[in-house]
């Protein structure tokens, strides 16, 4: 395990939904066995709320941490996204725009997406880059793509 993978877990329960599927935040004992919740626990639940802003400027991870930095994002109020000047790549940007597809079932709120200062601005293969902006164009149309 590599020294950043408990900041990796704790930051990915924190982007994701507990009623998603893969998350910690869904694996709690008290959940697994169809038992009632204790009621501060209960109080938790009902006051958790998705996202809007999700910034990981500057940081640094591995691709298999970044994978599951992605899957585990909620994506359901999610209105800023942002990478910059991170280890974020075209790999990655390859992983996020599959994510978002796989979540096709409603409109997503995203208005931007903050790529600056990542290697997907200057990546040499920019037509892989322009392929997956268009791609998520299509699925959020309205979003504003940052990578200058």
């Amino acid at each position: 395990m590599s020294p950043s993978r408990p900041s990796v877990l704790w930051i990915s329960d924190m982007v994701s939904s507990p009623q998603r599927p893969g998350s910690s935040l869904s694996l709690h004992p008290s959940m697994q066995d169809g038992s009632f919740f204790p009621p501060h626990e209960l109080v938790e639940a009902r006051a958790w709320k998705s996202l809007t802003h999700i910034e990981l400027d500057s940081v640094r991870l591995q691709p298999k941490d970044w994978r599951g930095m992605i899957e585990a994002i909620d994506f359901s109020a999610l209105e800023l996204l942002s990478f910059e000047n991170s280890s974020f790549g075209l790999e990655e940007l390859k992983m996020l725009v599959d994510r978002i597809s796989d979540d096709g079932d409603f409109e997503l709120p995203l208005v931007t997406l903050g790529l600056q200062g990542t290697s997907v601005a200057w990546d040499s293969e920019m037509a892989d880059v322009c392929e997956q902006f268009r791609r998520l164009k299509t699925m959020v149309p309205f979003v504003e793509i940052q990578c200058i």
